[in-house]
């Protein structure tokens, strides 16, 4: 409902968003009248409960807008939301670890990659997903070093110097260095490879210019977790001169005695030990003998995580006493054409401070015989059927041009613990006002300040609990906008007119933008108290259309549920308020996540996915 002055008096222009055709209301009028017409909008409006974020019809000239609440929203018990609230730890800190198979990039890959004259050609596809993890891990099949070029069919592979700044840019953290390729060049090129990796940024594990440094740990700290890397190779698939010694160059090899004391050394300065192995049948679905006791071993000494390479093909996941084992994730660059190696799959570890809590599943094909590329959801059971594991549907949501709405894919996921909601601590630095001075924002439990220097620009009032805010260019006029969602006291009109007394004072969720005005931030655009609110919400261009939209997950005002939500909504600014353009089938959502798959934005999110179609907005 918005609230429209007008020459002193205030007007009351609602439900043109339920039933599209305008009725004014004047508080000067008969107050019988206006009890009946409010409580023909309270009993109506329910029935079109999508509206409510704004409509389409333009005020009368000269008015100033205003947004008042809709009377529907009856909102939460201050005391039963505050004492819930202060319950709630602070939101846990999670940690994304992208892990992909066997990156080849000699013979034909190198070839293609001359013929374009584009480094960055083999990983395009994938470029914008993998950049986005925290910490990105995969198997580097080949040195990196100066020499002969090599010809097709060869099995000595070499990279070209250069390649190492673009497995950077790509977004590879740390790299496993122990497989039958690296020492293709001899010790030369193992030393130069490390030395390329090493001016990159990259971390390797797995080899070393010595046995000390070949099977020595990599240490990485990402948002305050620490994690240990460790990666072997199997002696069954290389001479015994691969392997590390005191004055030479090499690979760390699979020893089970010598992995069990690494790990639990390891375990001393890492919240999460990885441990990779190369081993394994090539060409072979299952895991051998060698790979499942030596994957067991890891985790009975303290490994969290164990992943595998070799098999140049999917095989199998397993659990094991509480942790997982990705025995092969199959090729991700490579030139090969044998039967399922150009199938793989990408997997997204999620973890927090007590472990793994999800893994993502997404199955890649490597296309030309040499850069990978996400399949469609249509070609996901023959990639993911390998896994041999039970899996969970995540629904992902994606723009189709064709039909021009969102469409709802169910992708896959091992769902091993729910997060717990908590209250979120954040920290961004953004100039908004674009006077070259960036401002800070922190929101700490339920408060929000901004400060630019010393000098403390905003504060939220100690009345309000903010759940989260966003710092992005809602309303399209290229300048930033601070985006909430608010918890605030319910206003008398927040309030049907026959509700009991003794159930107010009550709290509301509203969604609120801020813009910056001549230094200071002000209100652009206030919501009516939401029927049902904010889970969670952030900004982005779904549709490809160079224009922002909000997402927001939508949950209920009921004690045990306002923390779920039910629905995914996506409103856009129309030059003056939100309207909804679309939104989800009820289901259960949350944990809102933008992926770029391919350069398409999708909108993920974690919950068992509801059958049926989706809705359109109006």
């Amino acid at each position: 409902m918005r609230a429209l002055y007008k020459n002193g008096t205030i007007i009351e222009e609602g439900l043109t968003a339920f039933y599209c055709f305008p009725i004014t209301l004047d508080r000067r009028m008969n107050p019988w009248s206006f009890k009946i017409a409010a409580c023909l909008f309270f009993f109506g409006a329910p029935l079109f409960p999508y509206g409510c974020f704004g409509n389409s019809t333009d005020p009368p000239p000269g008015t100033v807008l205003v947004e008042k609440a809709s009377s529907y929203a009856y909102g939460l018990p201050v005391g039963e939301f505050l004492s819930a609230k202060r319950a709630r730890p602070e939101t846990e800190t999670k940690v994304s670890l992208i892990a992909v198979g066997d990156i080849m990039l000699s013979r034909y890959v190198a070839r293609k990659i001359a013929a374009v004259q584009d480094a960055h050609y083999v990983f395009h596809k994938v470029r914008d997903y993998l950049s986005r993890g925290d910490v990105v891990f995969g198997n580097l099949e080949c040195p990196i070093a100066a020499g002969r070029k090599i010809g097709s069919g060869e099995m000595v592979f070499r990279a070209e110097p250069g390649m190492e700044a673009v497995l950077k840019q790509t977004g590879f953290t740390v790299l496993s260095l122990a497989n039958n390729h690296l020492p293709d060049f001899g010790e030369r090129g193992v030393t130069e490879t490390l030395d390329y990796l090493e001016s990159a940024g990259i971390r390797t594990t797995g080899a070393g210019r010595n046995d000390l440094e070949a099977y020595s740990a990599s240490l990485l700290e990402v948002k305050g977790i620490r994690f240990a890397f460790l990666a072997y190779n199997d002696h069954d698939v290389v001479p015994s001169r691969y392997e590390a010694g005191p004055e030479r160059s090499g690979t760390a090899f699979m020893d089970i005695f010598r992995m069990t004391a690494a790990v639990r050394e390891a375990r001393h300065v890492a919240d999460f030990v990885v441990v990779s192995m190369h081993s394994g049948h090539e060409y072979t679905k299952q895991a051998n003998s060698s790979q499942s006791a030596f994957a067991h071993a890891a985790i009975d000494a303290g490994a969290e995580l164990v992943i595998g390479h070799h098999p140049h093909v999917v095989q199998p996941v397993e659990q094991y006493r509480g942790k997982y084992i990705l025995y092969s994730l199959g090729n991700f660059v490579f030139d090969q054409a044998h039967s399922g190696t150009r199938d793989a799959i990408i997997a997204t570890c999620i973890f927090d401070r007590e472990g793994i809590s999800r893994i993502e599943f997404f199955p890649v094909n490597i296309e030309e015989y040499c850069r990978p590329r996400f399949v469609e959801p249509v070609q996901f059971p023959h990639i993911i059927d390998r896994l041999c594991f039970p899996l969970s549907d995540r629904s992902v949501f994606a723009w189709s041009e064709k039909k021009m709405t969102l469409e709802q894919a169910d992708w896959d996921a091992i769902y091993i613990r729910d997060s717990s909601p908590g209250n979120l601590s954040k920290k961004v630095s953004a100039d908004v006002n674009h006077d070259g001075n960036p401002e800070g924002y922190t929101l700490n439990n339920g408060r929000l300040s901004v400060v630019q220097g010393q000098h403390r620009i905003w504060e939220s009032p100690p009345d309000w609990w903010i759940d989260n805010f966003v710092v992005e260019d809602s309303t399209n006029d290229g300048a930033g906008d601070l985006n909430l969602s608010v918890w605030v006291m319910a206003l008398t009109n927040d309030v049907p007119i026959l509700w009991p007394p003794q159930a107010i004072p009550r709290l509301v969720n509203r969604f609120i933008a801020y813009t910056f005005r001549q230094g200071n931030l002000e209100p652009l655009w206030t919501s009516p108290a939401l029927p049902g609110p904010i889970h969670d919400f952030t900004v982005a261009d779904i549709n490809n259309d160079s224009r922002n939209e909000l997402i927001l997950i939508e949950g209920s005002y009921h004690a045990d549920t306002y923390f779920t939500g039910t629905f995914v909504t996506l409103r856009q600014w129309n030059g003056r308020e939100f309207i909804t353009t679309w939104h989800s089938r009820k289901g259960e959502y949350r944990n809102l996540e933008i992926l770029c798959i391919d350069g398409v934005p999708h909108i993920a999110t974690v919950g068992p996915a509801p059958a049926g179609t989706l809705e359109s907005g109006e």
